[in-house]
């Protein structure tokens, strides 16, 4: 290794460690481990155990070789990096090290389900390195030839994920052994694609660097032009809502993605759930609040966190806090009422449909509460957590539950009181609107 090498790995630490060692993201991460867990006992006897790692991995080559893709030859840091005085090998290792770092939550998941389906020694087996060094090979030569690497990537894992799936119960005996055997033997086959790959990237160096220089940039599709023409919203609170939407659809909140995607977990545990009627209400609101939970902290800090770029020249304009809140608010509204249409109609599913008659009384406490935590989080993040994140967010974290706790107990006790939030929240919003405004810009 180069002193080169080392400083560029240093700066790329220095920028990966912030998301990856968030609280909350270790949180969501060891919540997703444990779903992992659950579901890969599923098929404790049979081929489940030996076809675990195997579908496990796969997958994580898949994400791998997408994450390999984007650094390879969409990252804007390429022409910083080429700068560098880096040898032809060191922007591999670099990449390479990269996407070991980003995939370390999805690795942890992966031995989670691993553990569950096979016991300890399958799960540390997947833990090991090798897939990093394929993901890189494997994204390049997928670009040399035209493709995508996500396609061709994503079509290996599926195979081996139905495998476990429609073979993990079937009555063959596997010995013991066999797992371990499963799991040291796809590594080695990573480990292999990836020193077969290794030389034609020392050759192909010049070419990818002029790729990743002179790739296009993402054109903005028509889908997106569609949308803008059809909201019903003043011109300058649509445009903040779609360059939001824009940016989270592009990958530039991983975090808000994350919970996002752990949201529909207290919809399922609801639905899977045999209820008495006098436990249905609470059971609702209780999946609505642990949900909401998560979609309020995504879409809440998330979409300041996209915004702080464009925050300096959003200044410019009269008046922004009041455009950038009303944005803010109908982002956060559209993911928070569609877990809260989850939550109803889990409701309505859970015991076998029992309790049907009860779900159109839930309706204004389910929603009201979704909305308030949504609604709550984002006016308190503009108006607490902008220009002190770390700090607001943390008082945050005591403060929402308080909230969720008194939106849900007015629900179960008179349904149109939840209502009373908006209107008591009113200053709340002002006070948003004048810290948009008033905050210094340091970024």
């Amino acid at each position: 290794m180069t002193a080169a090498f080392d400083v560029a790995r240093d700066l790329r630490w220095r920028m990966v460690r912030g998301p990856l060692l968030d609280p909350i993201a270790l949180i969501g991460t060891g919540a997703a481990a444990w779903g992992a867990w659950r579901l890969g006992a599923l098929h404790p006897e049979g081929l489940g155990p030996v076809l675990a790692p195997v579908a496990a991995l796969l997958a994580l080559l898949a994400v791998a070789g997408l994450l390999a893709e984007d650094l390879l030859f969409r990252r804007p840091e390429n022409d910083l990096l080429r700068a560098q005085p880096l040898r032809r090998d060191d922007l591999r290792r670099l990449r390479e090290l990269e996407v070991r770092w980003w995939c370390g939550p999805l690795r942890l998941v992966i031995a989670g389900f691993v553990l569950g389906a096979a016991g300890w020694l399958p799960a540390a087996a997947t833990l090991l390195p090798g897939f990093a060094g394929a993901a890189v090979g494997l994204a390049r030569v997928a670009r040399r030839l035209g493709r995508r690497a996500p396609m061709a990537l994503l079509l290996g894992a599926v195979p081996g994920a139905a495998a476990w799936a429609l073979l993990g119960s079937h009555p063959w005996a596997a010995p013991e052994w066999a797992p371990v055997v499963a799991a040291l033997a796809t590594q080695a086959a990573m480990h292999g694609i990836a020193a077969a790959l290794r030389p034609g990237f020392e050759e192909e160096y010049d070419r990818l660097a002029s790729a990743a220089a002179t790739a296009p940039p993402r054109r903005r599709g028509a889908s997106w032009r569609r949308l803008q023409r059809l909201l019903p919203l003043p011109p300058p609170i649509r445009a903040r809502l779609l360059r939001d939407l824009a940016q989270f659809t592009r990958g530039q909140d991983l975090r808000a993605a994350a919970l996002l995607a752990l949201a529909p977990l207290s919809v399922i545990t609801l639905a899977t759930t045999v209820l008495q009627p006098r436990e249905l209400a609470w059971a609702s609101l209780t999946a609505a609040a642990m949900g909401g939970a998560a979609v309020a902290y995504a879409v809440g800090p998330g979409v300041h966190v996209l915004r702080n770029r464009a925050m300096s020249w959003e200044r410019t304009a009269p008046r922004p806090g009041r455009r950038a809140l009303a944005a803010a608010l109908l982002w956060a509204s559209g993911p928070a009422l569609a877990h809260g249409a989850c939550v109803l109609v889990a409701a309505r599913l859970s015991s076998d449909g029992l309790h049907a008659a009860a779900v159109p009384a839930l309706v204004l406490p389910v929603l009201g509460l979704e909305l308030a935590m949504a609604h709550y989080v984002v006016a308190w993040t503009q108006s607490t957590s902008l220009g002190k994140r770390v700090a607001g967010e943390g008082t945050m974290v005591f403060s929402l539950p308080v909230v969720a706790l008194l939106v849900a107990v007015a629900g179960r006790i008179a349904p149109p009181v939840v209502l009373l939030y908006f209107v008591i929240s009113v200053p709340l919003l002002v006070q948003a609107s004048q810290r948009y405004d008033a905050v210094e810009v340091t970024w």
